[in-house]
């Protein structure tokens, strides 16, 4: 891939991260004509057509990323939901397979299987209880984790509490085991992720709750982090100020007017 191609790919997954699909959209089909097998650009195409409904664009973007790179996981995974969108089961579940194929115990892709064969009854994602935000209530609490963990995002919430944005979601590792709580805080979180995402997350878990300031959104390609707090307050230092220099200036015009 060409330098000019990574920049247009960093700017799309950061436009697909404020939701400004459309302009993905028209960023990216110049690109699809200037290289019609990069692979992720036809991936991000194929998912803004897909978070903007358009199921048959998607369709055709997300099957030719697929046909580009066989392992290129996620778009499968989106192909097949995008089939699904269109009442398109049969068609849907080989994306499903194929999504599988390409990165084997890919959680996603593993639930929908399970859907199709008539056993996921019952299985579908709840939200997590916002009291104690665990995965499974009646599954034994997770083991504490250290490091890197990648996985894909489900139940995704968010709430107001204290003065703060809270981000919550669980995080179904790619390699298997119990799904973990994710809760990022902050003052207003920069950045944006759906369920399906897959993301990876750094640092250990408290309480059984993986507690970040940020982490990375592999589908879009974009950090997701807290805003700093030290930058409003410097903002309000800023402003105080600025408003003080402004009335010693009105102060001293006034003393001088009055003298004279």
């Amino acid at each position: 891939m060409n330098r000019p191609n990574e920049d247009v790919l960093k700017k799309a997954g950061q436009l697909l991260a404020q939701r400004r699909h459309r302009e993905v959209i028209a960023l990216l089909e110049h690109v699809r004509n200037q290289d019609a097998r990069n692979a992720q650009a036809l991936f991000l195409l194929g998912l803004s057509h897909y978070r903007e409904n358009d199921f048959a664009a998607a369709v055709k973007s997300l099957s030719e990323a697929a046909t580009v790179q066989p392992d290129h996981a996620e778009a499968a995974y989106y192909l097949g939901l995008a089939y699904e969108e269109q009442g398109l089961d049969g068609p849907a579940k080989t994306a499903f397979e194929k999504a599988l194929q390409a990165r084997p115990g890919f959680p996603p892709a593993v639930r929908k299987l399970r859907q199709h064969a008539g056993q996921a009854k019952g299985e579908q994602d709840k939200p997590v209880p916002i009291a104690d935000r665990v995965a499974n209530p009646s599954a034994p609490a997770p083991k504490q984790r250290r490091g890197s963990v990648r996985g894909t995002v489900a139940s995704l919430q968010n709430w107001s509490e204290k003065g703060s944005f809270v981000l919550s979601f669980r995080l179904h590792p790619d390699g298997g085991g119990n799904p973990v709580a994710v809760e990022l805080r902050s003052k207003k979180p920069v950045g944006h992720i759906q369920n399906g995402d897959s993301v990876e997350v750094k640092g250990g878990t408290t309480d059984g709750i993986h507690k970040v300031k940020r982490f990375k959104n592999l589908t879009t390609d974009v950090v997701v982090k807290a805003s700093s707090s030290s930058d409003s307050s410097w903002v309000t230092v800023s402003i105080f100020v600025l408003v003080f220099l402004v009335a010693l200036v009105l102060y001293i015009m006034a003393v001088n007017s009055t003298g004279t």
